[in-house]
């Protein structure tokens, strides 16, 4: 293949380092057709991709000027802008204002962005631009959630940029639907299949997650010292080189029973309760071994339902607490969600299938559809039925 070609008033070029072609197409835009009259040259992994954005800009050119004329310039293009972004975040996450983690996720979500966005001045993204990044992500195989989750990490450095006066607006996108997922919590002998299937070391550390609905990296990181093994109280709180999710993550949280005797058995050799292969290092990873020991166990979801996976251990520990009954309120203090948070409902209880096949609850026979019904064969309601139809 050429390392040129040109698609209408643009041009696509072979990307070289030292010489050498590294894989990866430029879309060549000159500075006469672009509204900053500055010379733009995004960066894509594959000559597909800039192909199909090469494409769009002729069809935007024909009408204008890329869809940037109505925007102001500001001087910054948006791998500049996530490099400041990326200071002021670092910052935060020194002052324990946000997790490591959290950050460590938000670049890497960055990164198909800045291939697209790269020189692109941050003041000209408009929505034309947003909606084109989400159609070269979405032919790239990526999942609509991947792609949503992509384009929410472009606008935490737009918002960046506006709050700090170097644009003047936000563009608007819509995001792409998404198919809401169902879930099957699993019940108490299938949690325990789970916990039979995991090697040795990870049997506590499960098990706590599942009893608790603790997030793995809450569990992963108690040390002893947070532990109360008396009171069976446990503090989720910010420790040098983590801190909790948000506010209200910070917390206490009970055990009692077999789990707190286990507890209490435990070696305590390190630091951390939950110790990994080095007794002064935690848990890190457990997607792999939870994975092979989830297929042993059977718990296989139908379907077009969610997989269980080591968070949503925490989903099945929210749905079996409220179809015990357990308040909303003590929920979500439990779960470390705010109060009067709709996340809980809204993505950690689910109905399941036995407890929308209970809800069904029978109305008696009318009086004059009993005699069509006899005639069928079909026979009226057992008492039993009746006892339990509302207010019965």
């Amino acid at each position: 293949m050429s390392a040129s070609r040109k698609i209408g008033p643009v041009r696509i070029r072979a990307h070289k380092r030292d010489g050498v072609e590294t894989g990866k197409w430029h879309v060549d835009v000159p500075a006469s057709l672009t509204a900053s009259g500055r010379r733009m040259r995004p960066l894509f992994d594959s000559f597909k991709e800039a192909s199909e954005v090469a494409k769009r800009l002729r069809r935007e050119l024909e009408t204008q000027t890329l869809g940037l004329a109505s925007r102001t310039q500001s001087g910054l293009t948006f791998t500049r802008a996530a490099e400041m972004w990326e200071e002021a975040e670092t910052h935060r996450v020194d002052t324990l204002k946000k997790r490591a983690i959290s950050l460590e996720t938000d670049k890497a979500r960055l990164k198909s962005a800045l291939a697209f966005f790269g020189s692109t001045d941050v003041g000209l993204i408009t929505e034309a631009q947003l909606t084109a990044f989400q159609r070269v992500r979405l032919r790239a195989g990526r999942a609509p959630e991947t792609v949503n989750s992509d384009v929410k990490s472009v606008f935490k450095v737009l918002k960046w940029a506006f709050k700090n006066k170097r644009v003047r607006e936000l563009p608007q996108v819509e995001p792409i639907p998404t198919e809401p997922r169902d879930f099957e919590a699993p019940d108490e002998a299938g949690l325990i299949k789970l916990i039979e299937g995991l090697p040795a070391r990870l049997y506590l550390p499960v098990w706590f997650l599942a009893e608790t609905g603790c997030r793995t990296g809450e569990a992963f990181n108690l040390r002893w010292e947070d532990v109360n093994l008396e009171t069976g109280s446990v503090m989720i709180r910010s420790k040098e080189g983590w801190t909790p999710k948000t506010r209200s993550s910070r917390r206490r949280v009970f055990v009692a029973g077999s789990l707190l005797e286990a507890l209490r058995a435990a070696p305590q050799e390190g630091a951390y309760v939950f110790p990994g292969r080095n007794a002064d290092r935690p848990i890190t990873n457990i997607k792999k071994a939870f994975e092979t020991a989830r297929k042993r166990a059977g718990l296989e979801p139908p379907p077009g339902f969610q997989k269980l996976t080591p968070h949503s251990l925490r989903k099945a520990y929210a749905t079996r607490c409220s179809v015990g009954g357990v308040p909303e309120r003590i929920l979500q203090a439990n779960l470390g969600h705010s109060p009067g948070s709709k996340v809980t409902n809204q993505y950690y209880v689910f109905a399941s299938e036995q407890a929308r096949r209970d809800a069904a609850l029978p109305l008696p026979v009318p009086p004059r559809l009993a005699p069509k019904l006899a005639k069928s064969g079909n026979t009226a309601p057992r008492p039993s039925d009746r006892d339990h139809r509302p207010g019965g």
